[in-house]
Order: C-alpha cells, then structure tokens, then sequence
C-alpha cells in the first residue's frame, strides 16, 4: 500500500512535481478499509538510471514520511542533470510486514529498480532464482521482483519485453489486492496496473510533456500543471516507455 512517481524523458520542472509527490506521505489516498490510517509514512526511497543508461542505481532509501523531510530535499538536490528514468516510492507498510529500513523500496537487482504497491499473500511461496539475494525483511514486494526477474530470464532474451512481463503476472499463482509496479533496467520503464480490490485507490495516472512522461498513483498537484491532464491506465495494461521521443507502447495482461 503505497504511493509511486515515475518519470521518463525530460519534464518541465521535474524536481518540483517530485517535491509535489511527496506531500502524498501526508494526503495520499488509502484503502477504504477499517483501521487503516491516514498517509504513507513508512519509508521512502528514490533510483535513477546511471548516467549511461545502462542500469539503474539507488539514491535514497530511509525510513520515515518524505513530507518536509531535509533529507528527502537534499537527496533531490543533490541530482545534478535529470536522469533519463526516475522513480520514487512513499510506503505505506501492509499488514504483516514489517516498518524496517530493509522494507523501504525500491529494491535492486541485476541492474534493474523495482518499486511495488499492493499486497501480495504468501510471496515467499513464489518461484525464483536462488542466486538472487533478499535483502529485505520479508517483504512482499521483493519476492515478487524476484519472481518477476527470474521469470524475465527463463522466458525473454534480452532486452526485457513486456509480453513476457505479462505472462509472468498471468500465472501468478498467489493472491494480491494489486501488482501495481515500476520496473526498469535504466533504459527502458515498464509500468503495469493490475488490482483485484480498491480500484479507486490502486490507480496509476499518466501525465504526458513534449519530450517526456511522468506516471503516478495519483495526480499530483502543482500550481501550472493542469490537473486534466493525468489520464487514468485502464486495469490489466503494462505500458513500455523508452527511445528518445518517448516511445509509449501498451500492452494487455490476460
């Protein structure tokens, strides 16, 4: 249960709609559940692909809410140029899992970030490659990067393509409220929307600029920035950005 930024190409005033998002640790939507508090407060953490496109590398990983967080604005401050790919992610922990460091996304493997939201029900029981190393405590999200990278693997020679992403979502053999996620190798961005519940708050938005595209759970608000321009991602669709125009390219999951 979380809120996630993506960002590909360049984008006018990126850094401030980043600054933006991270007020939903505060205001972001919730399940409509009993119980479930206000806000996304349990962690957050930021990847960016490396200068050369390459592979993605992690900035920032910290326990905690983003909103007014210093360390949150010196980490933005600190990126010099717009990378190609950026994504960010606010946790809201899901029940079971533990609030710890090791939990805050994204996580990292192979070169490839991944940033997850929605809850995954019995994840440990999900096939993966043995050599991958959890790095996490327990959580969800990781074993279902894993699964994913180690399904990528036996099914798709490189580069990564998104009908094998969505045959590894289709046989799924586990129950989810969502598999909402970010993936990327630092060249690529694959962004998929799949729910079974909620589906008011496991959404995933578009907002397109002239030479780039950002994508988000909700829309965030900025002065100057038309909020008719988010465009909501229909359920079951995985969506590959990359080339420099961008290039969007959907696909279904069935």
């Amino acid at each position: 249960m979380c809120r996630m930024l993506g960002m590909y190409g360049e984008i006018e005033q990126w850094k401030d709609i980043v600054l933006a998002f991270s007020r939903q640790a505060e205001t972001g939507k919730v399940p409509p559940k009993k119980g479930i508090l206000p806000g996304h407060k349990d962690g957050w953490g930021m990847a960016a692909s490396d200068p050369g496109n390459k592979s993605m590398v992690i900035l920032a990983r910290h326990p905690g809410s983003a909103a007014d967080s210093n360390q949150f604005i010196q980490t933005l401050a600190a990126i010099e140029k717009e990378p190609a790919i950026f994504i960010c992610h606010l946790r809201k922990a899901s029940p079971g899992i533990p609030v710890t460091s090791e939990n805050v996304h994204p996580f990292s493997a192979r070169g490839f970030c991944f940033i997850h939201n929605g809850t995954i029900y019995q994840a440990d029981s999900l096939s993966r490659d043995p050599s991958l190393r959890l790095t996490s405590n327990g959580s969800d999200s990781e074993y279902f990067f894993h699964y994913l990278l180690s399904q990528l693997v036996k099914n798709s020679p490189p580069p990564v393509n998104a009908p094998s992403i969505a045959r590894a979502i289709s046989k799924l053999n586990v129950d989810y409220t969502a598999v909402n996620c970010f993936l990327s190798n630092g060249r690529e961005l694959f962004v998929i929307r799949r729910f079974k519940k909620h589906p008011d708050y496991y959404t995933l938005y578009t907002c397109v600029f002239p030479r780039g595209i950002v994508i988000a759970s909700e829309p965030v608000e900025l002065d100057g920035l038309d909020p008719d321009r988010w465009k909501i991602i229909k359920n079951d669709t995985i969506l590959k950005i990359d080339g420099k125009s961008p290039q969007i390219r959907e696909y279904k999951i069935r």
